[in-house]
């Protein structure tokens, strides 16, 4: 027996020729279209996102086109204030200015992605902005209403929207309390005690810092230019007798004395803000539907309701007139600014909870004058594949056919679009389209490995 049969396998008298022949050597320059490009060609957005097509940019000499973020961009709201007004900056890309609350969870994705802090100007942002602007020269007919609510289905953009107002509010002097993250206060902040100030409530200490904190961050060179107004208010306590400017009271979350009452002068800032006539104010919260969801804290084995919280009770404006209404009714109307908030769904209830949370939450959208926030149009695909195909995340110039290809796909869902183009191994289709009766079209494609 052939003692190479191990190997080999018994083989018949051909097979055996030709293992004894010599192979033909491989010309190395077959691979040399496989070689890799200099390391500091590739951004980390492409390093991150090695899935793409290799023939896409391995390619030996390979170059990109050259495309100016100026080119895209409608400038800064703090350098364009104008432009973000106007419907003909729909579609186009602006740099988010720092904000010193931080960022939804969900914008912290697109950041890290594109490396960059772009967003596209959306329709109901720039209608929002537009009644801002009115607002603050004093036509009040073309102002908001004292509550606007930002709907929309998930991932549709309520977050980046909000954002974009902020942003345009703060660039133009505009006092701005921002809560990004609403969520948080009813499942992260640390621990809840009872009030020993506020009998049959919760306080939580740790958050109330972190938000005296946000607002003197992102707030603290227009508080001290306004002086407090409510020292004798009743529910002051006290507390604000050696504090002169707004400043110095959301500074008092670097108060280290064993007796500083953290909640109540973040309920006496509250309180301040209606009272703010020296610049126009913006109130801004996301997921605002959170504050009328039960909360994450458990006292002698039953969930804490909302409306126990100390903070969260304060900010929940609504209050009910009958079994199936609610008014918009603070217990300190803004004097001079209004609020607005976006509505989140990335939670989801228990079944024992959604009855009540629907009804009440039916109520408060009734109430509210409502911003509706669509998934993005085939024109928004498109000058979304621009922006980022100039960020390197795509290495294709969009095509018209190509925007309506990802519209097709996606639904123009903006987080899809992000990661189909990040990753090309989820842009393979291989169900046929449509695939269906008109209306009952599935849009099916493979997962990435």
């Amino acid at each position: 027996m052939d003692p190479m049969d191990d190997v080999f396998g018994t083989e018949d008298f051909k097979m055996g020729e030709m293992r004894r022949e010599q192979p033909t050597p491989i010309d190395p320059s077959t691979f040399q279209e496989l070689n890799f490009p200099d390391a500091n060609r590739l951004s980390l957005s492409e390093k991150k996102y090695q899935t793409l097509d290799p023939h896409d940019y391995l390619l030996t000499g390979a170059v990109f086109d050259s495309v100016h973020k100026q080119q895209l961009t409608i400038g800064s709201a703090e350098q364009k204030p104008h432009l973000h007004s106007d419907v003909n900056s729909v579609g186009q890309f602006f740099p988010l200015g720092e904000l010193g609350e931080g960022l939804a969870k969900s914008l912290e994705k697109e950041v890290e992605a594109t490396e960059d802090r772009f967003l596209m100007a959306r329709k109901p942002a720039v209608q929002i902005i537009s009644s801002l602007q009115a607002f603050a020269d004093g036509d009040l007919e073309k102002g908001p209403d004292p509550f606007t609510l930002i709907t929309g289905r998930r991932h549709a953009g309520k977050s980046a929207t909000l954002s974009h107002i902020v942003d345009y509010a703060k660039s133009n002097n505009w006092v701005t309390l921002f809560m990004p993250r609403m969520h948080d206060l009813l499942h992260k902040t640390g621990y809840m005690e009872p009030s020993l100030r506020r009998p049959g409530f919760f306080d939580q200490v740790d958050a109330a810092k972190a938000l005296l904190q946000q607002i003197e961050r992102g707030n603290g060179h227009l508080l001290h230019a306004i002086p407090v107004k409510t020292k004798d208010h009743e529910e002051a306590n006290g507390r604000l007798d050696n504090i002169s400017t707004l400043g110095e009271l959301a500074a008092q979350y670097n108060n280290t004395e064993a007796t500083t009452d953290y909640v109540g002068l973040l309920l006496d800032l509250l309180r301040e803000f209606a009272y703010i006539t020296e610049f126009p104010v913006l109130v801004a919260f996301d997921d605002y539907n959170h504050l009328y969801q039960p909360t994450g804290y458990y006292l002698d084995l039953e969930r804490v309701q909302p409306e126990k919280l100390t903070i969260v009770n304060a900010l929940r404006y609504f209050e009910p007139v009958s079994d199936k209404l609610r008014r918009f009714a603070p217990a300190y109307p803004l004097q001079n600014g209004v609020v607005i908030a976006a509505e989140g769904h990335h939670r989801v209830l228990p079944n024992k909870y959604k009855p009540a949370y629907n009804q009440v939450w039916k109520q408060v959208r009734g109430a509210a004058t409502r911003v509706h926030v669509p998934y993005y149009s085939v024109d928004e695909v498109e000058s979304c594949l621009r922006h980022y195909y100039s960020q390197r995340l795509s290495f294709q110039p969009p095509t018209p056919m190509s925007a309506k290809t990802m519209h097709l796909l996606t639904n123009g869902l903006p987080s899809e679009i992000l990661m189909r183009t990040a990753n090309r191994s989820h842009y393979h289709v291989h169900v046929h389209l449509p695939g269906g009766q008109p209306g009952q079209r599935r849009n099916q494609w493979s997962q990435g490995r």
